[in-house]
């Protein structure tokens, strides 16, 4: 089990439930080790589910990214990062990482957040790529230098050695002259050409705008007459496949890895069908699947293009003529089912020419030696338009929505141990409870704390002992900020905790308007006047139902310190990064996940939440019965 590689491993874990995960803990030193990683929490399965990157084959200002799922129930563009002063160049996915320029060459895990900056000057096809114009390996000038360019993307390869623990990423770029192919390659470290070449017998150009398949450890570019040139980044070997596909007019063509069955896989497709072929033997282009393509229709149709396929879904854009909101549809096709879904959209100004992406999550290291580690400035904008792209890979763990307790008596908004915010619980007794940052992995006791308070809202402990006893129960904390409240004796109780090295301190509290932060229970703090008083002006001129009420205070981004985004009542999760400059790492995105409303009487009360899930807002309400 210690020798298996880590991404057989995570195929397995992914599949875990996570009681079963729990047993696992217990089974091998080393799964344990690599299951203490904070990131193994309850929504583990959510963030390891495999995501779609697409941008302009131009390089593009504007990157999109949606989860890759058999269909969606809504038509959304996914989440976007637009960048400014930079166009985006994607290289290459694979193995959790990214290879993308965005004024300087990066590899990138957006999972883990963490980065490096490469040195790409020593590359003889990269600078010319992005640099506008270039010239022939000859140093000819070629007219059209941007387009090109582009189209020149395809001949670099990314490769990840998965079974390997270190320098596991290599970039390899395919030298094109006539019949004669040769290779640059980097380790991240350095370039170099390398010592093997190929030629073959007849001349026959890569296939423009045709990525590399990356398969059994080696990459594979396609040429126009269905023939393969392969090289393994690591031994670097190279031959020519002398598969032969004669591509029929008018069709579109993607050459892609099947990961199901491991075979290199060309999908053909018409306006009606989209063939399936897998290379068998070396030589042979095998049909072994026909699909009815979606329905299109040609008077309105200005483009359409097969993007992505790993055995599993096949994925296709649409675009049409018109004004319509999202003119450019993206559709699956899910080859298990036998069935097309919507995945989402395009923005209406999308060009026709656009590059995709597959990229599935893995905790892939991008560590690189201090002696060669590249320094930026803690204000270079191409750190921060790298940021906001791996951020459009959502890891941030929210607030599971409210639900009732499996006695069906307390409801409750309850937090996974590793964060820190906000935790709220009702119940039918007639009872109260908020505290903020609970349950935190620093603080000790948190297992009887909450029982406690379970206890409080059930019944079981009334205002007097819960107070008397709640000192000695929160004393190994490091922090405590919470108000319990019984609504029938009228009655609410503060209780705090600043340091581990300080007592808990517990005071009454009279009826108003109050707030409750990790400052503290209606603190002077900027942020919390500024609540009271959003507070105070709306319910001034009307009584609104409590969705409105957490619209207009809850949603509010004035800054209450100018120049501080995390000053302001909402923190959007997009604009805000905690990151640590000198290790080139972010820190944790930091932000807004939900927003709770109660409006409760003796009899009952209404409940609404707006919370935050894979980068979507939910919304739930509903009215509740008490003292049942």
């Amino acid at each position: 089990m210690n020798d298996l590689p880590l991404h057989l491993l995570d195929e397995i874990l992914f599949r875990l439930e996570p009681k079963s995960m729990a047993m696992m803990r217990c089974t091998n030193k080393s799964i344990k080790s690599y299951l203490s990683d904070p990131r193994f929490g309850p929504q583990y399965p959510s963030w390891v589910r495999s995501s779609l990157f697409n941008v302009s084959s131009y390089g593009g200002g504007y990157v999109y990214c949606q989860p890759l799922v058999s269909s969606c129930d809504y038509m959304s563009p996914g989440n976007g990062a637009e960048l400014i002063s930079e166009l985006c160049y994607f290289f290459g996915s694979c193995s959790g990482l990214l290879l993308l320029y965005i004024g300087c060459l990066f590899v990138a895990n957006p999972l883990t957040k963490r980065f490096r900056i490469l040195d790409h000057s020593g590359s003889k096809l990269i600078p010319k790529i992005v640099g506008g114009e270039i010239k022939s390996f000859n140093d000819a000038n070629i007219p059209g230098s941007n387009v090109y360019c582009t189209e020149r993307a395809m001949c670099v390869g990314f490769a990840v050695n998965r079974n390997r623990t270190t320098k596991r990423f290599k970039i390899v770029c395919i030298l094109e002259m006539e019949t004669v192919y040769g290779f640059e390659i980097s380790d991240g470290d350095s370039w170099r050409l390398s010592e093997t070449t190929i030629t073959t017998s007849s001349k026959s150009d890569l296939t423009t705008r045709m990525k590399p398949a990356y398969l059994d450890n080696t990459l594979h570019w396609l040429r126009n007459d269905g023939s393969i040139i392969s090289f393994n980044p690591e031994t670097e070997q190279a031959c020519l496949i002398p598969s032969i596909f004669h591509r029929e007019p008018d069709t579109k063509l993607l050459f892609a890895e099947s990961v199901k069955i491991n075979r290199l896989t060309l999908i053909s497709g018409t306006i009606e069908t989209i063939s399936v072929y897998t290379l068998v033997g070396n030589h042979k282009w095998a049909l072994t699947r026909r699909i009815k393509n979606i329905s299109i229709e040609e008077n309105t149709l200005e483009c359409w293009n097969i993007v992505a396929y790993d055995g599993k879904c096949l994925v296709v854009r649409v675009k049409k003529r018109g004004l319509e909101s999202f003119e450019s549809v993206i559709h699956v096709y899910d080859m298990e089912a036998n069935s097309w879904g919507v995945l989402g959209s395009t923005t209406s100004w999308a060009s026709c020419v656009r590059d995709f992406y597959k990229f599935t999550p893995s905790l892939f290291s991008v560590e690189e030696d201090e002696q060669q580690k590249v320094l930026v400035a803690s204000n270079d904008q191409r750190i921060s338009y790298l940021i906001a792209i791996m951020g459009l890979i959502d890891t941030t763990k929210v607030t599971k929505k409210a639900t009732w307790d499996e006695s069906n008596t307390i409801l409750g908004s309850w937090f996974d141990k590793s964060l820190t915010g906000t935790w709220f619980g009702v119940s039918k007794s007639r009872r109260i409870a908020f505290m903020v940052e609970p349950l935190t992995q620093q603080n000790g006791g948190d297992d009887e704390l909450l029982e406690y308070i379970t206890r409080f809202l059930k019944g079981a402990i009334d205002l007097h002992q819960f107070s008397s006893n709640v000192v000695d129960i929160c004393k190994n904390r490091e922090s405590t900020n919470a108000v319990v409240v019984d609504l029938g004796l009228k009655w609410m109780v503060y209780f705090q905790k600043e340091a581990s090295s300080v007592p808990v301190s517990v005071k009454d509290v009279g009826h108003g308007v109050h707030t409750l932060s990790d400052t503290g229970l209606d603190s002077e703090s900027p942020k919390d006047v500024r609540l009271r008083d959003r507070y105070h002006d709306v319910i001034a001129e009307s009584e609104p139902p409590i969705n409105v009420l957490v619209q207009e205070i809850m949603t509010d981004l004035v800054e209450t310190e100018q120049g501080d985004k995390e000053s302001s009542v909402f923190i959007d999760l997009t604009s805000t990064t905690r990151f640590q400059m000198d290790s080139c790492t972010e820190l944790e995105r930091y932000g807004t996940t939900s927003s709770t409303a109660l409006e409760v009487q003796l009899s009952g009360g209404q409940f609404y939440q707006k919370f935050l899930v894979n980068g979507q807002w939910k919304e739930d309400g509903f009215p509740f019965s008490m003292g049942q």
